[in-house]
């Protein structure tokens, strides 16, 4: 009798134990099938000819965007300003319509969507942004349609220095 209860309780162990590993290998297949979220990237090249007037700039910059949903996360960076950064802008919409190059030249620039800030860091003439934020569905709508760019304003070209479209990532 003894033999049958310790047959017992190893037959009781041991489908415990595949019971464990069915679970086990049931949620490890469950996670290798859930898709990974869709990450669309962005990027744009921060330049003084973009702004409306053109400024002459030897700074130079890059704004690099993945949107995963509705949140953005971007990287920008820029070098060699002609002083220190007095704002890092992400503005939209961006008006896309042809205009005459008279009135290009009274552009205003559209409203700012995000304050990108210093991360804490001393404003540097060289420096880089990151940072993310949760977008409405008519934010998304617009930075998906290209209407999406970044300014950065210095002590000496306060209305900016560098500008650049943010635009969908192709490799060509």
């Amino acid at each position: 009798m003894g033999k049958l209860r310790i047959r017992g309780r190893i037959c009781q162990l041991a489908g415990v134990c595949a019971g464990l590993w069915l679970g086990i290998a049931a949620a490890a297949e469950a996670d290798a099938v859930r898709p990974a979220p869709e990450v669309i990237r962005f990027n744009g090249i921060l330049r003084g000819f973009n702004l409306t007037p053109p400024v002459q700039s030897e700074g130079l910059g890059t704004a690099q965007m993945a949107l995963t949903g509705a949140e953005v996360m971007w990287i920008v960076s820029f070098y060699g300003l002609s002083s220190p950064p007095t704002g890092v802008y992400i503005h939209g919409p961006a008006d896309l319509e042809e205009k005459p190059a008279a009135a290009s030249r009274q552009a205003k620039d559209s409203p700012v969507l995000f304050d990108l800030g210093t991360n804490g860091k001393p404003a540097g003439r060289n420096n880089w942004l990151v940072g993310k934020a949760s977008l409405s569905a008519a934010q998304l709508a617009d930075l998906n349609a290209g209407k999406w760019y970044v300014m950065v304003h210095s002590e000496t070209l306060p209305q900016g220095e560098l500008r650049g479209a943010i635009k969908p990532f192709e490799i060509k």
